[in-house]
């Protein structure tokens, strides 16, 4: 619940201030994206953020219990 309170907030300061955190950011490209009506090419970053993202976490996971 904490990582989504801190992304929400990040996603509005964003909205304020700009670039917050990873987060915000990737949000408001896929925004700006929609806006575009590039709606292709926020699904693929949507996808691929989640996809890679998660990837590279089972990656680290591995890493680490490797020591």
């Amino acid at each position: 619940m904490g990582t989504l309170l801190v992304n929400v907030v990040g996603c509005f300061i964003i909205g304020l201030f700009m670039a917050v955190t990873t987060f915000s950011s990737f949000s408001y490209e896929t925004l700006h994206l929609l806006e575009e009506v590039n709606v292709m090419q926020a699904f693929y970053n949507v996808g691929l953020n989640i996809l890679v993202g998660f990837f590279a976490t089972w990656l680290g996971i591995g890493v680490v219990k490797l020591f």
